[in-house]
């Protein structure tokens, strides 16, 4: 396959590009598009996954096949390159209000932070809320400590950007 070529992706309805596989596979990873986005290939619309899993060992038009790094792993519940029922190749983002919500209402508990999948925080949390708890003094410092997290944290464990 010749660096020259370039494809166009397409997101409801929206074209952009063309951008070249390297370029395609670098928005992938900095989430400026995701796997459901369509590349236009041979002629037809298909998913950016489905797009890169053809580039990667299926092969194209005329038989050759690109090996190119950062390959995307195979697909849990997959059969015959098909998927089965629902699959994803990260968990959902998470959403930035429920987060705040949970961090202002029951914060001192570290629930957040779990949401956030921040486990370590949150357990460290949860301690040292039952630590000020058990030595019956004021619940004021833990809840300033989630409500500056609320304010601060705008990524989940994954370094993504909460919505």
């Amino acid at each position: 396959m010749s660096d020259a070529e370039k494809y166009m992706i397409r997101w409801r309805g929206q074209e952009s590009g063309p951008f070249a596989i390297d370029e395609i596979r670098e928005r992938l990873e900095s989430l400026e598009i995701g796997v459901w986005h369509e590349v236009h290939h041979e002629g037809k619309w298909k998913a950016v996954e489905a797009f890169l899993r053809l580039m990667d060992g299926g092969g194209n038009a005329a038989g050759t096949s690109s090996k190119a790094s950062g390959a995307l792993p195979p697909l849990p519940n997959e059969e015959g390159g098909r998927p089965v029922g629902k699959t994803s190749r990260m968990p959902s983002r998470r959403f930035r209000l429920l987060y705040a919500f949970l961090g202002l209402t029951v914060g001192p508990l570290g629930i957040h932070n779990f949401y956030a999948f921040r486990w370590k925080i949150a357990l460290v949390q949860l301690g040292f809320t039952i630590g000020v708890y058990a030595a019956s003094k004021p619940l004021l410092l833990p809840y300033i400590w989630c409500w500056l997290e609320v304010i601060i944290v705008w990524q989940d464990a994954n370094k993504r950007g909460m919505i």
